[in-house]
Formats: structure tokens, C-alpha cells, sequence
């Protein structure tokens, strides 16, 4: 989703990137919400989509 608005060149910030993927999980991935929300560690779309791999791995 970010990839397309990205394309028709709309500009978010970082936090709103991770902001837009969290809120876009699943409702079985309650978990993930709650860890990547108080996770300092993830400041970017690259950082969270790094996480997301790793949990689907």
C-alpha cells in the first residue's frame, strides 16, 4: 500500500509508514501490533517490514 502511494508520489514520514503497517495487520497478528507499537526499535518502513519477515519466518 505504501509501495502505491509512494508511486502516485505521495510523502510519508517514517513514523507514519510504520504507523499504516501496524494498523494493517491482521487481527491474529494482535500480538505483533502490540510488540512492533512499544518496539523502540522500529523507526522505518524497513525496519518493520525486517520484523514482519522474521515473524512470518
Amino acid at each position: 500500500m505504501i509501495r502505491e502511494l509512494k508511486a502516485s508520489r505521495h510523502v510519508f514520514i517514517d513514523e507514519q509508514q510504520v504507523e499504516i503497517v501496524i494498523r494493517s495487520l491482521p487481527k491474529s497478528w494482535e500480538h505483533m501490533m502490540v510488540n512492533m507499537i512499544h518496539n523502540e526499535r522500529v523507526n522505518t518502513f524497513d525496519d518493520i517490514v525486517r520484523h514482519l519477515e522474521l515473524e512470518v519466518e
